[in-house]
């Protein structure tokens, strides 16, 4: 049962943040011309997708970190997984704040869509970045 209401308190949490997450970059975006520049708007579309994917990960890892006392980090995984990843997310900032940013591979397809290519990706890599980490119990030694 304690298990149960702690993954049903983490999905209405990241629902809730999910809902309003969304929300306030779609209102800054109304009442940008009044408010707010729109490099707000665009690091908020960034970073939000990065962090949902944290927090997906993250009820898994403190499991696992209560029975390990060694850590260690996948370096293979986060490259391969987590590097595209990371670059398909940012892309939005990339391509408009960098002064290379047009020149990138995939970078004016990745902007010009309306998919959410660049939001899955992100969750993807805030999802791998944490898994990323390697939990192993500690080698008992038997002294005889």
């Amino acid at each position: 049962m304690k298990r149960f209401l702690g993954y049903l308190f983490m999905t209405i949490f990241i629902s809730a943040l999910v809902f309003y997450g969304y929300k306030i970059p779609l209102d800054i975006k109304e009442n940008m011309s009044f408010e707010a520049p729109i490099h707000v708007f665009t690091i908020l579309t960034a970073i939000f997708p990065v962090i949902i994917g944290v927090l997906m990960r993250l009820p898994k890892l403190i499991i696992e970190i209560r029975g390990t006392t060694r850590l260690g980090f996948d370096w293979i995984k986060l490259l391969a997984i987590g590097g595209p990843a990371l670059y398909i997310s940012q892309m939005l900032i990339l391509y408009f704040y960098t002064p290379f940013g047009h020149i990138l591979p995939f970078g004016g397809t990745l902007v010009n869509t309306d998919t959410p290519i660049a939001a899955v990706a992100g969750v993807v890599f805030g999802y791998v970045l944490l898994d990323s980490l390697k939990m192993r119990r500690k080698k008992r030694t038997v002294i005889r």
